[in-house]
């Protein structure tokens, strides 16, 4: 839920002043109705409610500060090529992130020729030619390739996945393109 300790720290600090307040307004205004307890009687149940909220905030946050961990980047993605009925071409990849972030990728087309990169399509700048905005850890996504962008020759193709916090390593074995195909 939260990447970094300043944030829950910053919420604990705020929920716990917010619960006092609350508490303490409450006090005053039970005690200007009945100033003091007479024997027997207990405290009302808003006060116990606030109590319990109270408990019930501060054990919140002390859980979730338990399992604090730095981020882990994402997994080398899996990456295939396909073609659909209708002759459009396509990068297929998935990769998983153990902190559970949602993904975005980067696809990189190199020359084989040279190796260097031909064409990036980085899924942070712009998702145009993806299927969707991001993807959950381990879900399938897949990137059209505009043919019109491509002068004809063979690139192999890179993908890298991204955790809204660090890039994953690319995959290991690229795979090929042939244009026009």
């Amino acid at each position: 839920m939260f990447k970094h300790k300043a944030e829950i720290a910053t919420l604990a600090t705020f929920l716990s002043l917010l619960s006092f307040v609350l508490f303490d307004v409450i006090g005053q205004n039970y005690a200007l109705d009945k100033p003091v307890l007479m024997e027997g009687e207990t405290i009302p149940s808003s006060l116990e409610n606030i109590a319990n909220l109270h408990n019930a905030i501060l054990s919140s946050l002390v859980a979730q500060m338990r399992p604090l961990q730095t981020n882990v980047p994402p997994t080398k993605p899996w990456v295939s090529l396909g073609v659909n009925i209708w002759k459009d071409a396509f990068v297929l990849f998935r990769a998983t992130d153990v902190n559970g972030d949602r993904l975005k990728y980067k696809v990189i087309f190199t020359t084989l020729s040279l190796d260097t990169p031909y064409k990036v399509f980085d899924q942070t700048i712009s998702s145009q030619g993806f299927n969707k905005q991001d993807y959950a850890s381990g879900e399938w996504g897949a990137l059209k390739i505009p043919k019109d962008q491509f002068a004809p020759g063979i690139y192999k193709v890179y993908v890298q996945a991204y955790d809204g916090a660090q890039w994953g390593p690319l995959n290991d074995t690229p795979r090929f393109f042939i244009h026009p195909y």
